[in-house]
Parts: C-alpha cells; sequence; structure tokens
C-alpha cells in the first residue's frame, strides 16, 4: 500500500510518522484524484500551492524541493507511472517502474 512518511519537521525536529492512505484522508485523496486529474489540479485542489513553480533553474540536478513536495511526487509516481506507461531511457523506449523513476523522468512527466 502506498504510504506517507514525515522524516522532519519544519522546526528541525525529528519525526518517524507514517501512514497508509486508509489512515490519512488527503494521502488517499491524493491518490484518489491522481487516476482523473493532472499533477498540478490535483496540488490546487489539495490546496498546496508552494509546489507552484515560481521561478526557473535550468539545471534539474540544482532545483530544491521540501519533504511535504517529496511526497507528493512520490504519491503521483506510484499512482501514475505504471498505469500511464511511463517510458525512460536516453531514446524513452524502456518501461518504468516507480522504482526505476529517476530525476530527470519527473522533470519530463510532471
Amino acid at each position: 500500500p502506498v504510504s506517507s512518511c514525515i522524516a522532519a519537521e519544519p522546526d528541525g525536529a525529528s519525526s518517524a510518522t507514517c501512514s497508509t492512505a486508509d489512515e490519512n484522508p488527503k494521502l488517499a485523496e491524493a491518490l484518489s484524484l491522481a487516476e482523473h486529474i493532472s499533477f498540478n489540479d490535483m496540488l490546487k485542489r489539495l490546496n498546496m500551492p508552494e509546489l507552484k513553480r515560481t521561478s526557473f533553474i535550468g539545471k534539474t540536478e540544482e532545483r530544491g524541493i521540501t519533504l511535504r513536495q517529496l511526497r507528493a511526487v512520490w504519491d503521483h509516481i506510484e499512482a501514475r507511472c505504471v498505469k500511464d506507461g511511463w517510458l525512460g531511457g536516453p531514446n524513452r523506449d524502456k518501461k518504468l517502474t516507480p522504482k526505476q523513476v529517476t530525476l530527470y523522468d519527473v522533470d519530463y512527466y510532471i
């Protein structure tokens, strides 16, 4: 089952809290929405405006991301990668599983 884990809080305190979609209504809603709408529309509906692109950093590997954003991206990858037939590799000719998705695949599909 898909789960959401919090590794650290904004104030720097550590936490090891994880929940499944059955325990976390927001996660369940995100997974349900991910099956029917685009990622950006899902973020708007979940009231997560901090994931909007407000500036541009050319090199993907130099872009920052919060833990909350990372969790949302991972949930999206798990919900859409196999279902939508994401392709990877230099020629985008290799079917991907969520564990094979790279930062560059995320940039391409999300």
